[in-house]
């Protein structure tokens, strides 16, 4: 997928991609294809809301594979994912931020306190990351705030 290409064939590329993508088996494939700092462009330039979503739910279903963890969090699609889209997209899309939020916050790097890069408590707490996300937990969609719920478990060892 290159950015240069109509908006259309990035679409459907992303569509795919985020199919491909449900499949734990192809994690490392795409990944290795350098597909993570494209879809974080993608993600920043906001060429469409569809091509967002599909860009979205591919990196929250990678999140899902705990050998990964660093490399997502090296992207600066983190930012993109809570600052600009977790109040303004539908609830479909803030289940996978959030997914992709619980993904990371499952992994056991991210319990390491001690490990300043890679602690998503110290992210969520020292960014305006926290409010979108405990907003969340009064979804009306009932997936929306049972995966908020989990990651405040998680994240602040509540509940």
């Amino acid at each position: 997928m290159q950015i240069d290409n109509s908006p259309d064939v990035i679409k459907y590329g992303a569509w795919a991609l985020s199919l491909l993508s449900e499949n734990n088996e192809t994690h490392k494939k795409i990944v290795n294809s350098g597909a993570l700092p494209t879809l974080s462009s993608l993600i920043a330039k906001q060429v469409h809301y569809e091509i967002n979503k599909y860009c979205i739910i591919t990196i929250a279903n990678l999140a899902s594979s705990g050998d990964l963890y660093g490399q997502l969090m090296d992207l600066d699609c983190r930012d993109f994912l809570i600052l600009k889209f977790l109040d303004t997209c539908d609830n479909e899309v803030q289940y996978y931020i959030l997914k992709f939020i619980f993904g990371l916050c499952q992994n056991p790097e991210c319990q390491n306190l001690d490990s300043k890069s890679s602690n998503i408590q110290k992210i969520l707490i020292n960014t305006n990351y926290l409010e979108p996300v405990l907003r969340c937990a009064v979804s009306p969609d009932v997936k929306v705030a049972n995966i908020t719920l989990e990651i405040l478990r998680l994240v602040f060892f509540i509940l």
